[in-house]
């Protein structure tokens, strides 16, 4: 068994408990009230802009340029689709919104580990975002009772930014780089 896998296995428990909550469940139903999902749509605005300039710190601390400039396309997507979140949903939001407590704590914990940790575990730090989001989304997308419009275009972002070739790289990216790593130190 490979490591992805797993990974994975180590959190299925967790991911079945994402997928019960009651805001997925809401936003697969087409129950969701508006202004819950404006709220995530906020919270996940602050999120991929501090998600983004960690991508692009990763991408800096990286030797192979075929590596940076993976992470630099990851960075530049992820301010591409807090773009169209502002451009199709935020732009007539007059408030200023601040992070919610869960937003902060996992955007401070993954410049923290940018900052103060070696690059593997920075990658590390990232890697759930990746995944989850990515299965989550398949998830959502295979349920197919969207009815609202707002929640389809939503998803199409995600589909735009190819989370399925580009988790497929993170994840092998990942596990070459844990065979290494493990390689190192055995020789230490």
């Amino acid at each position: 068994m490979d490591w992805s896998t797993k990974a994975w296995e180590s959190i299925e428990e967790i991911y079945t408990q994402i997928l019960n909550l009651s805001f997925i469940k809401e936003l697969t139903s087409g129950t969701l009230e508006r202004e819950k999902f404006n709220f995530y749509l906020e919270q996940d605005s602050i999120y991929l802009a501090e998600f983004g300039k960690v991508l692009a710190g990763i991408a800096c601390k990286l030797d192979k340029s075929e590596h940076r400039k993976i992470f630099l396309s990851f960075a530049l997507d992820t301010v591409a689709v807090e773009q169209a979140l502002h451009q199709f949903y935020l732009q007539n939001r007059k408030k200023v919104v601040e992070a919610s407590p869960s937003c902060l704590l996992y955007t401070c914990y993954i410049h923290k580990q940018l900052a103060a940790t070696s690059i593997e575990e920075a990658v590390a730090a990232i890697l759930p975002c990746f995944w989850i989001y990515k299965k989550v989304g398949d998830y959502i997308w295979k349920i197919r009772y969207l009815v609202r419009i707002s929640t389809k275009i939503g998803l199409t972002l995600m589909e735009e930014m190819n989370f399925r070739k580009r988790l497929s790289w993170l994840l092998r990216f990942a596990t070459n780089w844990l065979k290494e790593l493990r390689y190192v130190i055995k020789i230490k």
